[in-house]
Parts: C-alpha cells; structure tokens; sequence
C-alpha cells in the first residue's frame, strides 16, 4: 500500500521516485487509468479537475486500517452476523484470525 494514513493521499510522488523506483514505475503504467477514477476526481481533484495528490491516492484509507483488530459483517444476510479479525501465527506464519463471531 504506497498511502500515507496521515495526510489521507498516497505517498509523495518525490518520495516514491526515490525510495521505491520498481513500485512507482509499476504505477505509472496504471497512470491514465487511475486518473479516470470517479473517487480520485471527486476527492483529489480541485473544481478545475486539476489532481493536487498522487495519481495513486485512495480514498477512505487511514490508520485505522492498518488497526490489529477490524469488525467485519456481512452486508447482506438475514441475520445480523460479524466478527472481529485480528493477526495471529499459524505454524510459524502470520495468517489473519477471526477472534469472535456472532
């Protein structure tokens, strides 16, 4: 993931140039493409269309993404079903854990 959580837009473009060359080149191949998303205009585009954050930016990421722990639901169910996920080691690897469901 190349987003800052902190500013809420991806990664400096200066920053990603320098420190992960592979990663922003495999971006710029994406480049067109990401800026015709509906969200990136909406949300990282002045009233002229004109982007003021990385072409790469995404919307609804921050910290708590990156949490430990996330409660997840089924958006379409009869009955209202969740659970709240958490890392955990399985056989030595780190594999994605429910902790409670309901």
């Amino acid at each position: 993931m190349v987003q800052d959580v902190q500013k809420r837009e991806g990664v400096d473009e200066s920053v990603m140039k320098q420190k992960f060359p592979l990663t922003y080149r495999y971006l710029l191949g994406f480049k067109e493409l990401l800026l015709r998303r509906a969200a990136f205009r909406k949300y990282f585009c002045d009233e002229r269309g004109m982007p003021f954050a990385p072409f790469y930016s995404l919307y609804k990421i921050g910290e708590y993404t990156l949490a430990p722990y996330e409660v997840c639901w089924r958006e379409q169910a009869e009955f209202f079903t969740c659970a709240v996920t958490g890392n955990a080691k399985v056989a030595g690897k780190a594999r994605l854990s429910f902790l409670t469901t309901n």
